[in-house]
């Protein structure tokens, strides 16, 4: 079992830790009970980023920059480090920017959206991580257009006991700021071939995502077929209906479907079926050849949906996903 050495944040003080076996470098100072940072501990959303000058497992700074690694930048979540390794605790305040809260608003009965200050350059479809301000971290996706917004938006689903999600419903307000690092991830529309038909699918707040995706890709010209698959647990559970509607009126070359397994009276629409999206999107794309596909949502759902389309004959530099991974400890 290794022994570490952790320093704090202004190196007054320096732990000496003895990891368990198979234990992440993060997992043994949280058992230590020193309070650091972290997020979804799957080395996504890169709020356990320390520093080290030592050697560093390469599993550590898979999906970091060039510019980070060569910094001694790693995810200590993913850090299975050797005997006598030190590790400092870091922030890099340049992938930090402060935003000011301009609205909040509730979308569904479970998702809502909150606009802040435009103060980052990113591309629609990828993620930031938002901080809390009692340091806890989590990954939400752009659904707006840098080019159109003058605010950032984010969808935010109410979990039960969700640090992040309950905290920022009850006490975030107009006004308020919000600590943003990112932007992250690689989920997002490219101009490399602009008639080839576009496949999108989604379950819940990877509408959010692919909202910006799609709204890319119009206000580019994009003159393939675009055609945008949703799922849910009921009707109630879509949202940004009549959102899609007016896309859908404007640009001829996109048409959205949504398929629940229960349609609520009360919330009716000709865009809205029962059925299994799985099972739709294969009747209707039985052959993915040539077809660029988008996938956001649960990580199951992308998993399952992403073999479907391989399956169907999508090619893998062809499929573009977004998995929301699920945070190991809220």
């Amino acid at each position: 079992m290794p022994t570490v050495y952790f320093h704090t944040l202004d190196d007054t003080d320096v732990l000496s830790l003895q990891l368990n076996d198979n234990e992440s470098l993060l997992d043994g100072i949280l058992r230590s009970g020193i309070d650091v940072p972290f997020g979804c501990k799957s080395g996504v959303c890169q709020s356990c980023l320390m520093q080290s000058n030592d050697t560093i497992p390469q599993t550590a700074q898979l999906g970091l920059r060039q510019t980070q690694i060569e910094q001694g930048f790693f995810m200590s979540c993913c850090c299975l480090p050797e005997d006598g390794f030190r590790a400092h605790m870091t922030k890099p305040k340049s992938d930090f920017v402060t935003a000011k809260v301009l609205e909040k608003e509730l979308l569904n009965q479970d998702i809502y959206r909150i606009r802040v200050e435009k103060v980052v350059d990113y591309r629609p479809g990828q993620f930031a991580t938002l901080w809390s301000s009692n340091g806890v971290a989590r990954s939400y996706s752009f659904a707006s257009h840098p080019q159109e917004d003058d605010f950032i938006e984010f969808h935010i689903k109410k979990i039960e006991n969700g640090a992040f999600s309950q905290w920022a419903w009850n006490n975030l307000e107009q006004s308020h700021t919000l600590e943003i690092q990112g932007p992250l991830g690689d989920c997002f529309y490219t101009e490399s071939d602009m008639n080839q038909t576009l496949l999108m699918c989604g379950i819940g707040t990877g509408l959010a995502p692919l909202y910006g995706i799609l709204r890319d890709a119009l206000i580019s010209g994009h003159k393939g077929k675009i055609t945008l698959y949703l799922g849910g647990r009921n009707s109630t559970n879509l949202y940004f209906m009549d959102n899609l509607k007016t896309l859908a009126e404007k640009f001829n070359n996109f048409s959205f479907e949504c398929f629940v397994q229960e349609v609520v009276l009360d919330n009716q629409s000709a865009n809205i079926q029962q059925g299994d999206i799985y099972q739709e999107v294969k009747r209707a794309y039985p052959n993915l050849e040539d077809t660029k596909v988008f996938l956001c949502g649960a990580d199951s759902f992308v998993k399952k949906m992403k073999k479907q389309c391989f399956l169907s004959g999508a090619s893998m530099k062809d499929i573009s996903s977004d998995a929301f991974i699920a945070f190991k400890k809220d």
